[in-house]
């Protein structure tokens, strides 16, 4: 009989720790909600020009440290390879598709093809804006760390 309830108890409390534990690391990756109030980025697609042009007008605006990034995904857009985020904070809720001339930080999500980084939080993430009459890009350069 006290066997059975040590038992018992044992996987009461490993259920409540791994629960936990879920909860927690559900959290960690989950980025809050936000509702996109520009018509221009409901109007055009990102990484197009025109929303480009309104991302980095956007971007200008708001303090770098209040922006959040979160990795959507890797793919290869007429043989280059790109990366986009979900970004938001203070208003913003957008999209941004950022080229990478330096591959050294991102190697191994280069690797996997961006699979498994899907939802990390990519902290402090750094970028150059070009533009020219024909394109406005946002070029990878740096991030802090990432939150997986």
């Amino acid at each position: 009989m006290l066997i059975i309830k040590v038992i018992l108890n044992y996987e009461t409390h490993f259920s409540i720790i791994v629960s936990y534990f879920f909860e927690c690391f559900d959290f960690a990756c989950d980025r809050p909600d936000c509702t996109n109030v520009n018509p221009v980025f409901d109007q055009y697609l990102p990484g197009e020009k025109l929303y480009n042009d309104e991302l980095a007008s956007q971007l200008t605006r708001i303090d770098q440290d209040k922006l959040s990034y979160w990795f959507k995904e890797y793919r290869v857009v007429n043989q280059q390879e790109e990366l986009c985020f979900y970004v938001q904070g203070d208003g913003l809720c957008a999209e941004i598709v950022m080229k990478v001339t330096d591959w050294t930080q991102l190697k191994d999500l280069r690797k996997a093809k961006g699979k498994t980084y899907s939802g990390a939080e990519f902290v402090k993430l750094r970028y150059e804006v070009l533009r020219d009459t024909l394109s406005t890009e946002f070029i990878f350069k740096r991030f802090a760390r990432i939150i997986d």
